[in-house]
């Protein structure tokens, strides 16, 4: 899911520098300011997801396939909410 939401951007970037020769350069700046924060939020959902089927992990609600749901659909909130209100300590 987040690899095809840096996909689109990508592509969207790559179609304005296209229509549009001397914004080609605002793109890649764009695209550069991107790439760091997708690479971040998928390590982050990735980390969730080990984190959420340890063993000994215990969740509000005691049901681990509804929080993973919330980690893989609900993109960048939905890792966030899981570490902030999700687990149960």
């Amino acid at each position: 899911m987040i690899a095809l939401n840096v996909v689109a951007i990508v592509g969207h970037c790559l179609d304005m520098g296209r229509e549009s020769m001397g914004a080609s350069h605002i793109d890649t700046g764009i695209l550069l300011a991107i790439i760091p924060l997708a690479i971040i939020d998928l390590a982050m959902v990735i980390y969730c997801i080990v984190d959420l089927f340890k063993p000994d992990r215990k969740v509000r609600g005691n049901n681990k396939l509804v929080w993973l749901l919330v980690i893989l659909l609900v993109s960048t909130l939905g890792w966030l909410v899981y570490l902030l209100a999700g687990r149960e300590e």
